[in-house]
C-alpha cells in the first residue's frame, strides 16, 4: 500500500480556490457551474480507480449535488441575488435586506420577506450542522 501524503493546509486550499475563481471569472453562473461539475466528475472518476484498489469509496457526483425535495427558494434560484445577500456586511434585519435587494434588483425580482427569512434560517441550520460535524 502506498504511503499517504499530508493533505494541503487550509491556507493552501484557499489559495487554490482563489486561482479557480480567477479562471472562472467572466463566465456566466451556469457556465461556471457546468465547468465545476465536469471537474468534480473528472476528479471522482479518477478516484474510482483508487476505490477499486481498496481505499474508501468516494461519493458520486449525484450524491454530492443531491438536494432536498420541493422547489428551490427564490434566493437560491437567483445566483446574483444570493451573492448580493451574502455580500451585505454587518448585521441587518430582514426588512433591511429586502430594502437593499429592492434598491439593487427592483421589486419584481426581490423575494418576499418570508422567503428571505426562510433562506437565512436554512443557512443557519447548515452552519450548525457543519459545526456539529466538525466537532
Amino acid at each position: 500500500m502506498a504511503a499517504r501524503s499530508k493533505p494541503p493546509s487550509r491556507t493552501r486550499l484557499n489559495q487554490r480556490a482563489v486561482g479557480v475563481v480567477a479562471v472562472l471569472d467572466g463566465m456566466d453562473a451556469n457556465s461556471a457551474l457546468t465547468v465545476l461539475t465536469l471537474a468534480m466528475q473528472s476528479i471522482l472518476a479518477s478516484s474510482a480507480g483508487a476505490s477499486a484498489a481498496g481505499e474508501t469509496r468516494q461519493p458520486r457526483v449525484g450524491e454530492l449535488l443531491r438536494r432536498r425535495r420541493g422547489r428551490c427558494s427564490r434566493v437560491e434560484a437567483d445566483a446574483p441575488l444570493q451573492t448580493y445577500i451574502h455580500s451585505l456586511n454587518g448585521y441587518r434585519t430582514i426588512d433591511q435586506i429586502v430594502k437593499a435587494c429592492r434598491k439593487r434588483f427592483g421589486a419584481v425580482r426581490t423575494p418576499s420577506r418570508s422567503s428571505i427569512g426562510r433562506y437565512l434560517r436554512s443557512l443557519a441550520g447548515k452552519q450548525s450542522r457543519n459545526r456539529r460535524d466538525r466537532s
